[in-house]
């Protein structure tokens, strides 16, 4: 399928009251409690961007372009979350720019051999504060660009649109190098996924 085609089913309509029942779960008489409590929540906030975002861009006919829906949702959650991230993130810890540099330093040298030297502790303990700078910069990046802008979704979609690079992770913070980091986040990534485990 060349980029014409896919262009083409992207553009193609889809009616929102269909864009919605597509991600809202079924929810099944036997399901677990706690399921069924997640599923419920997950379906109100679908029913919430249906009201406040669908309803308001679909044509006259209820349709929108089917390559709309997907990132349309992202947007909407996310805006939803974040706004609960920055009111309480004065309780995540603080990660200090020297130890966000110590750690990329740490990751980006070290080999697979390195890593297993180190030990599941240590390169776990190491990543996770690593990735968690990475999120908490992001956070901070897209709620100043777009999610503190207007408590409108349609508003946060149109700004998403305009700083399409946040929502893709780019440009990668701490003068990280894209092509580096990849290779980092396999060899991490591999180390853990590798176990001893009795056969």
């Amino acid at each position: 399928m060349d980029n014409a085609q896919v262009e083409n089913m992207l553009n193609q309509p889809i009616a929102i009251t269909d864009a919605a029942a597509m991600l809202r779960h079924k929810i099944r008489r036997n399901e677990k409690p706690y399921q069924t409590t997640l599923m419920k929540l997950d379906n109100s906030l679908i029913d919430r961007w249906y009201e406040q975002v669908l309803v308001k861009i679909a044509d006259k006919q209820g349709r929108v372009p089917c390559g709309k829906v997907w990132p349309s949702w992202l947007v909407f959650l996310e805006g939803v979350h974040l706004d609960e991230y920055i009111a309480n993130k004065h309780r995540y810890p603080l990660i200090n720019e020297d130890q966000v540099k110590w750690w990329i330093s740490f990751f980006t040298k070290a080999t697979v051999e390195d890593l297993h030297n180190h030990g599941v502790a240590f390169v776990g303990e190491g990543w996770a504060l690593l990735t968690m700078a990475i999120r908490h910069h992001f956070a901070e990046q897209k709620w100043e660009k777009i999610y503190s802008k207007s408590k409108d979704p349609r508003e946060w979609d149109r700004l998403a649109n305009e700083n399409i690079g946040l929502s893709m992770g780019r440009p990668l913070p701490f003068n990280l190098d894209p092509d580096d980091w990849k290779d980092t986040a396999e060899r991490v990534e591999t180390f853990f996924s590798v176990k001893v485990t009795p056969s």
